[in-house]
């Protein structure tokens, strides 16, 4: 694991600066500790932070062919980058590491971007072919890796991260107005956006090819596999079929020649992925839980009941309010805005982690995978409600919508509220169902937050770009579901969830691996039909019944918890001065982004209890903290 950056200048006559190139190193040195590496070539520059993990004394980068045509700068991990190291030997290459980076340096040259479909693993990386007198790039199937590049008249930038990007001083900080429209509906900017105008990401399953004098071109190498008709096949068969499956995912993420540990949330995932790596263990797998003191959010009795069960190394920490002291540094790390709360559990599980282990495998892509998100229930709620009458549809949600806000404790009148929401939404039809489920909240209440002149920029923009885009994709006559399962995969799962895990561990300098995602074992489960994966509207229904004999009841019963935080209490209580301090200031004033005037009424109706806006300020939050990183 490791941190990548680049510069291709489109003067060849110029030199790409030790100095920039390390500018831009220095601003990924959180993602590679171990070890530095630079390729200078005259107008070419490539630099690696390297996490040592495999080969740990020969594996530094960039790494070159044995004539140094070709060099490579690596993020991620290739598990099956044995098997590829003897077929290439037979082929006639030399190899003069045992690290998996040098794969892809002689796999390159035998296939081309052949090689691509050839890789198991995560990863995002660029080669400079200097035959060719050009840059390919790539990232892995799910787009765990990221990759943010940017093309001008000076020449092709690239990096792991937004801020090492920023760091080469070629491309101009002006904000995306589409951008920022998607991050206050979803809490996120997709790919293949950046808060900047100028600088991109390349999608998940994509390479990019860039020479002199022409513009980057895209590719798909790989998109998710439709579901196929599994007529006559034996359940009983499917789901020991699963099970090997998933032995075989976590067992192939195991390579490592150094320890590797576990997030244990005492979710079904998570559950799964520690009990398969103790089968595979001969010493306690190490594990690492966080909890809350407020019970509504806390698991960490789920978590140690996994633990015991499968005599894990086990280790917890609490998150206190006070907790929220790491926020500048978390908005430093993700570089652009993102307004995910649990981002802040992810940095402290990977902090405790990051302790004892260079690597920790998590339970992340399940939800996506196996229909575990209440989501999908709703919208096929949605989908059974559209036979009603549409004047009977529209009078309920009316009712509902209006429906005044019960005299009840906060707590209790938000749940109701959140109920109500749920109802409401799947009265509106399936797509707009599923938009205002995944919304952050209601688009109207996030434009009436904004001055009026920002209010007319961003409102200009559709907020839902990306999923009606995923949406287009998708090929009629299937199961109606498998479209919004789609639209996770493209969207929300690369450009939220798996953002935030890779920025959070690698701000500890922790390797976190998701085999749930490996591309094997997702083939297998995405070409089997949504109503094996999801029976009677059961959440993970298959998946439950495969791992029956393998997990404690109490783990297989519970209903989905998430990995939330708190925020909705300690906006009106422990933060309460906190974010008024930030929101209500001058600073936030003078920018011209956000109506203050609004946004006390707001934080005043939260704090009193007469309505629940904690993702709404958190979004405000955290994009207002980021300015003050970023653009101040």
């Amino acid at each position: 694991m490791c941190g990548i950056c680049g510069v291709v200048l489109a003067d060849r006559s110029r030199g790409v600066s030790a100095t920039t190139l390390g500018g831009m190193c220095a601003a990924i040195e959180h993602r590679g500790p171990d070890d530095e590496g630079m390729f200078l070539e005259g107008s070419v520059g490539l630099g690696v932070r390297r996490l040592s993990i495999i080969d740990l004394p020969g594996g530094h980068q960039p790494i070159s062919n044995e004539d140094g045509t070709v060099t490579v700068a690596y993020n991620g991990e290739i598990y099956n980058y044995r098997e590829l190291m003897e077929d290439l030997r037979a082929r006639g290459h030399t190899f003069a590491t045992s690290a998996d980076t040098e794969v892809l340096v002689h796999g390159y040259e035998e296939f081309g971007d052949n090689l691509l479909q050839r890789l198991r693993g995560m990863f995002a990386f660029a080669i400079w072919d200097s035959r060719r007198e050009q840059i390919f790039a790539a990232v892995d199937r799910f787009g765990i890796k990221p990759f943010y590049w940017g093309h001008g008249t000076k020449g092709f930038v690239f990096g792991s991260e937004l801020s090492c990007v920023l760091a080469s001083d070629l491309v101009p900080r002006e904000l995306d107005g589409q951008a920022v429209a998607e991050y206050f509906a979803l809490g996120y900017v997709p790919a293949p956006l950046s808060i900047f105008s100028a600088v991109r990401k390349l999608p998940p399953g994509t390479h990019l090819r860039w020479k002199r004098g022409s513009q980057p071109c895209i590719e798909t190498y790989w998109r998710p596999p439709y579901a196929q008709s599994q007529n006559g096949a034996d359940p009983a068969e499917l789901r020991i079929a699963l099970l090997h499956e998933l032995r075989e995912a976590v067992r192939s993420h195991l390579v490592s020649d150094v320890p590797v540990g576990a997030f244990l949330s005492g979710g079904i995932d998570s559950s799964i992925v520690v009990a398969l790596m103790a089968e595979a263990s001969a010493e306690p797998v190490p594990t690492f839980s966080i909890g809350f003191p407020d019970a509504e959010h806390d698991e960490l009795d789920k978590a140690r009941l996994v633990a015991s069960r499968f005599g894990t190394d086990h280790r917890e920490l609490v998150i206190e309010p006070d907790s929220v002291d790491v926020l500048p540094k978390l908005v430093s790390h993700f570089a652009e805005p993102f307004a995910d709360s649990s981002a802040l559990p992810t940095y402290y599980v990977s902090a405790l982690a990051a302790e004892s282990v260079k690597v920790a495998l998590s339970g992340d892509g399940g939800d996506e995978l196996f229909v575990g998100y209440t989501t999908f229930r709703g919208v096929e709620l949605a989908r059974s409600l559209e036979r009603l009458p549409g004047p009977v549809r529209r009078a309920i949600g009316g009712a509902s919508r209006n429906a005044p806000r019960l005299p009840w404790p906060p707590v209790l009148a938000d749940r109701v509220e959140r109920a109500l929401k749920r109802g409401t939404d799947s009265l509106a039809g399936p797509i707009d169902a599923y938009k205002s489920k995944v919304a952050l909240t209601d688009p109207g209440l996030i434009l009436s937050a904004f001055t009026p002149d920002f209010r007319s920029e961003i409102g200009a923009h559709d907020p839902f770009r990306a999923i009606d885009a995923s949406l287009a994709l998708s090929q009629s006559g299937g199961d109606p579901l498998e479209r919004f399962l789609r639209v996770n995969l493209d969207v929300s799962l690369p450009s939220g969830m798996l953002v935030k895990v890779d920025r959070m561990s690698m701000a500890r300098s922790l390797e976190v691996r998701v085999p749930l995602l490996d591309h094997v074992l997702a083939q297998f489960i995405l070409e089997l039909p949504v109503r094996t994966r999801f029976p009677h509207w059961r959440l993970k229904g298959m998946l439950r019944d495969s791992v029956r004999e393998l997990l404690p009841e109490p783990i297989l019963r519970q209903r989905k918890h998430g990995f939330t935080v708190p925020v909705t209490r300690w906006f009106r209580d422990d933060l309460n001065g906190f974010v008024r301090d930030v929101l209500l200031d001058n600073l936030t004033a003078r920018r011209g982004y956000f109506d203050v005037d609004q946004v006390r009424m707001l934080l005043a109706s939260h704090a009193s209890g007469r309505r629940d806006a904690g993702a709404l300020i958190w979004s405000l939050l955290m994009f207002e903290l980021w300015c003050r990183q970023v653009l101040d």
